[in-house]
């Protein structure tokens, strides 16, 4: 049975070339059709190799091995090659991602005022930012966009430092505008969030106390006003620090009826 198309195109053959799976089948196809396809075109497939780059056995009339053997490197190297590229493009995809993600987590702590973390997880962003920069695959639009990110965290620091340090009165002054412009009215979500979750170490260090000394007075409503505040948090994070407080509040709820009972903490 002779061939009637070629369906694979082998990109280091640069035509369509027959792809056999195998080299028995490639060298059977050769046996029962070789001398047709000599009828028919004037030459034939003679014999059989491994093409790397399609991953199976093509056929072919050239029945120099030397010449075969070079066409072997030239495959050879192609391969080498694409599965640099492979693995330059996965390995900047994964910095992008994780840069990303660190990005993320940097917003959210600084929407509840946790400087420290925040800026030394920056800093490790910078660090992906300048191998980013000598990566060929992230260069241009891509890389501009990731810096402009950091960029944005570093300024959002500083306009938190800042404010954090300011007297009442003047943070008083600076965020009491109704009509706030958009950097403005983040750092007013910002510093209400940090006043919350003050509070709310405040009052769960209270019932720490009065629980360990085996009393309850105002137990209750410490916890009542804990969980008002942790509703009042907003944006970036909520989610991840009312899980974290509510497991406090949780545990402070549990030792609250074991001291009520008459046992003891």
């Amino acid at each position: 049975m002779k061939p009637k198309r070629n369906i694979f195109f082998c990109s280091g053959a640069g035509k369509y070339k027959m792809l056999f799976e195998s080299q028995s089948k490639a060298d059977n196809f050769i046996r029962f059709n070789s001398q047709e396809i000599l009828e028919e075109k004037g030459k034939t497939p003679i014999r059989s190799y491994y093409c790397e780059i399609c991953g199976g056995y093509h056929v072919t009339s050239n029945s120099s091995k030397i010449v075969g053997k070079k066409l072997d490197q030239r495959d050879h190297l192609h391969v080498e090659r694409f599965s640099a590229y492979k693995r330059e493009h996965k390995e900047v995809k994964s910095l992008c991602d994780s840069l990303s993600q660190r990005l993320v987590k940097v917003r959210e702590l600084l929407f509840f005022g946790i400087i420290h973390e925040a800026e030394e997880l920056l800093d490790i962003c910078d660090f992906d930012i300048d191998e980013l920069s000598n990566r060929q695959f992230c260069r241009g639009e891509k890389l501009t966009m990731l810096k402009g990110r950091v960029d944005a965290m570093y300024k959002l620091l500083s306009s938190i430092k800042k404010l954090i340090v300011l007297p009442e009165q003047e943070k008083e002054r600076l965020l009491s505008s109704p009509n706030l412009q958009k950097d403005l009215y983040t750092l007013k979500i910002i510093y209400s969030n940090i006043q919350a979750i003050q509070q709310i170490d405040l009052l769960l260090k209270e019932n720490d106390f009065f629980l360990c000394n085996n009393k309850i007075d105002g137990v209750v409503e410490r916890i009542c006003k804990c969980k008002e505040l942790l509703e009042s948090i907003q944006r970036f994070g909520k989610r991840e620090m009312k899980s974290k407080y509510n497991a406090l509040i949780h545990e402070q709820e549990l030792l609250f009826e074991k001291v009520r009972s008459g046992g003891c903490c």
